[in-house]
C-alpha cells in the first residue's frame, strides 16, 4: 500500500500538491506492506510482507518490521546475501558484492570488468604506494590479473623514469616507508666520488660506491700479471658502503673478507649481467643484491666475458679503497618510455574515480572503455590522452597545493572528463573522455601528504587549509 499524504483529511484535499515516493527498478515490495510517502526505494531492493516503510530504502536492502529497518542484503536474484570477510555472496547465482560508503555493489574490476576467472586477493592504492599513498580501493575492485599487468610499468616509472630523482633526495622509501633503513636507492650507475670512479648508487643525497674490480685487457698478452691469457692487470678496490677501520691490521682482515666473499660471488657468473657504459679502458664489475654488474667503454664480447669468468677462479691483491664522500657526480640511466609513464597517470585518474564514486560507476560508464583499453594496449595510443604540463607549480599554486604533496584532482570541462596527476614536481593532464556520462559537478579527488603519512580528499584537504568549510 503507498500514501500520498502525511497529513490526510478528505475535506481538506490538497490541490494535487502530494508527496513524491519512488520505487527504483526490480525492487520488490511484500503482501501488505506499507510504503510512507515522500521515500526512495532503491533498485533491487526487496520490502518484507506486514513492514512499514517509514525511511528511504537502499538498493538491495532488504527491510522489515513495523517500522521497517534493514536486517540485510538482497542479490539481483532476489536471494538474501551471505556476508563472510566483508564480501556479500548469493547462495544461488554465486554473484558478489562489496559495500562502498555504505551501498552495496557488485564485485567487478574496474578494468576488467566481470570477465570470468578474474581473482582478487590483494587491494589497489588509490596513488602508488610507493610515492606515499597509504589509501586503498576496497577489495574486489581491482583483480589479480589488473595487479599483474600494472606493477612493472609502475615500478619502472618509479625506479627508472624522471620521478625516480626526486623519489631518490626526497623520499618516501620503499612502500612509502620514512624509515632511514627504507630509503630509496638508485640503481647501480657508473659513480664519482671525491675524484673517485667505481660502481655505485646513490640513496637520499649520499652518493656510495660499491666493493669493485678493475680489469685491464692487453689483446697482445704481453707481460700479463693475472695468469689468465688476454689479462694484463686486475685490481680489487674497496668502495665506502661499510665504514672502514683506522686499524691497518682491522682494515687488512675486513678488506680481504670483503674481496673473498665479492671474488666467490663473481666466480659463479652466469651469462645474467647487466652493461654500464663508462668512459675508460678499464672494465668495472661488481655484484649488487644478485646482479653482476659491468662497466665498460664498449660492451665486452664473449670472449672477454670467459676471460673474466676465467679471472674469478684465481688469487689476486689488493688495490685501493674509497673513504671520503667528497663531491658527488652519478649519471642515472632514464630508460622508460613515456608511454610508461602516461599509463600510470591514466590509471591513478581511473583509480580516483572509483575512490570517489564506486566501482559500479566505472564499470557503467562505456564511455571509460576508450582510455581503457588504451592502458592496455601495445601501442603508444595513450599519448593522446595524457600529456604533460610544463609549469606544473603554477598548478599546484592555482589549485592551492603545497609543494610537498601528490595528488590527483578530477574535474569537467563541458562533457569533458579530465584529471591532474601531480607527482612531485610533475603534473600530467588526463583526459578520460569526451562525452562523460560520469556526474562530476566540482572539482574533488585525492591529496596524498605523504611526509604525514595521510591521505584527504581534496575538499578536506582544503578545509584544513582554512580555505573551505565543512557543508
Amino acid at each position: 500500500m503507498f500514501t500520498n499524504d502525511l497529513t490526510h483529511r478528505s475535506r481538506y484535499p490538497k490541490n494535487h500538491h502530494y508527496q513524491l515516493t519512488i520505487i527504483r527498478h526490480d525492487a520488490t515490495i511484500g503482501a501488505n506492506a506499507t510504503i510512507v510517502c515522500g521515500h526512495e526505494v532503491g533498485h533491487h531492493a526487496t520490502i518484507a510482507a506486514g513492514a512499514v516503510v517509514v525511511s528511504n530504502v537502499p538498493p538491495h536492502a532488504l527491510f522489515a518490521g513495523v517500522p521497517a529497518k534493514q536486517i540485510g542484503w538482497v542479490c539481483e536474484c532476489g536471494q538474501v546475501l551471505r556476508e563472510c570477510d566483508g564480501t556479500y555472496s548469493c547462495p544461488d547465482c554465486g554473484r558478489e558484492y562489496l559495500l562502498f560508503n555504505k551501498d552495496l555493489q557488485k564485485r567487478m574490476c574496474i578494468y576488467f570488468g566481470r570477465k570470468e576467472n578474474l581473482t582478487y586477493t590483494s587491494q589497489e592504492h588509490v596513488l602508488p604506494a610507493g610515492l606515499g599513498c597509504h589509501t586503498k580501493l576496497p577489495m574486489g575492485t581491482v583483480s589479480d590479473q589488473a595487479n599483474k599487468y600494472f606493477s612493472p610499468i609502475e615500478r619502472r616509472v618509479l625506479e627508472q623514469s624522471l620521478v625516480q630523482l626526486n623519489r631518490i633526495i626526497e623520499g618516501p622509501g620503499k612502500r612509502g616507508s620514512l624509515s632511514p633503513s627504507k630509503a630509496t636507492t638508485s640503481e647501480v650507475s657508473v659513480i664519482e666520488l671525491n675524484g673517485n670512479v667505481g660502481l655505485g648508487y646513490m640513496k637520499g643525497m649520499n652518493g656510495f660506491i660499491l666493493n669493485h674490480f678493475i680489469i685491464d685487457f692487453d689483446d697482445e698478452n704481453s707481460n700479463s700479471q693475472s695468469g689468465v691469457d688476454g689479462v694484463k692487470r686486475i685490481r680489487y678496490c674497496q668502495g665506502n658502503e661499510k665504514e672502514i677501520p683506522d686499524s691497518e691490521n682491522e682494515y687488512s682482515e675486513l678488506y680481504k673478507s670483503d674481496m673473498r666473499s665479492l671474488k666467490d660471488k663473481l666466480s659463479k657468473w652466469d651469462d645474467y649481467y647487466k652493461y654500464l657504459p663508462l668512459d675508460a679502458e678499464s672494465v668495472f664489475v661488481t655484484f649488487y643484491k644478485g646482479r653482476i654488474y659491468v662497466a665498460a667503454k664498449e660492451e665486452p664480447s664473449d670472449g672477454q666475458i670467459k676471460k673474466l669468468k676465467e679471472v674469478f677462479k684465481r688469487d689476486f691483491g689488493y688495490g685501493n679503497s674509497v673513504k671520503d664522500a667528497g663531491e658527488l657526480k652519478l649519471t642515472l640511466e632514464v630508460k622508460h618510455g613515456f608511454v610508461d609513464v602516461a599509463k600510470v597517470a591514466a590509471k591513478t585518474a581511473i583509480n580516483t574515480l572509483c575512490y570517489l564514486k564506486g566501482s559500479e560507476v566505472i564499470c557503467d560508464a562505456a564511455d571509460l572503455d576508450m582510455i581503457k583499453d588504451k592502458i592496455f594496449s601495445d601501442d603508444d595510443s595513450i599519448l593522446y590522452n595524457v600529456i604533460e604540463i610544463p609549469d606544473a607549480r603554477e598548478i599546484k599554486r592555482k589549485i592551492q597545493l603545497d609543494d610537498d604533496v601528490h595528488a590527483c584532482l578530477l574535474y569537467k570541462s563541458e562533457r569533458t572528463l579530465k584529471a591532474y596527476v601531480i607527482f612531485y614536481d610533475r603534473c600530467f593532464d588526463v583526459t578520460l573522455s569526451r562525452d562523460s556520462s560520469v556526474d562530476v559537478n566540482i572539482v574533488d579527488g585525492i591529496v596524498c601528504k605523504w611526509k604525514e603519512m595521510r591521505d584527504l580528499t581534496y575538499h578536506e584537504y582544503l578545509t584544513e587549509k582554512g580555505m573551505m568549510t565543512q557543508p
